[in-house]
C-alpha cells in the first residue's frame, strides 16, 4: 500500500517544467532554474549575458542566479559588451 502523504511530498520536489522564450525561440526549463541552465537549454554561449524581459525593461540574470520562471516569459541572450 502506498503512502499518499509521501507521494505528495515527493511530487513537490519535482520541478515543474515550463516553456519560456529565449531570443524568440521556445525553450523548456524547470520552473526553478539558473541563468546558466536557461542559456544551456537555449543553446547560447555560456559567456553571453541573459536578460529577463519585463515589459519595456530588461533585467540582467546572472549565470549563478537561481530564479523562478513562469510559462511564456521572455528572455534575451546577447554577447557581453565587455570581456569578463
Amino acid at each position: 500500500m502506498s503512502n499518499p502523504i509521501a507521494q505528495a511530498e515527493g511530487a513537490a520536489d519535482v520541478a515543474l517544467e515550463v516553456e519560456i522564450k529565449v531570443n524568440r525561440r521556445p525553450v523548456k526549463v524547470p520552473s526553478h532554474t539558473t541563468g546558466a541552465a536557461i542559456k544551456d537549454a537555449a543553446g547560447v554561449p555560456a559567456d553571453d549575458q541573459l536578460f529577463r524581459i519585463q515589459g519595456d525593461t530588461e533585467v540582467l540574470v546572472r549565470s549563478n542566479e537561481t530564479i523562478e520562471v513562469r510559462d511564456g516569459e521572455r528572455f534575451a541572450a546577447t554577447p557581453a559588451l565587455e570581456p569578463a
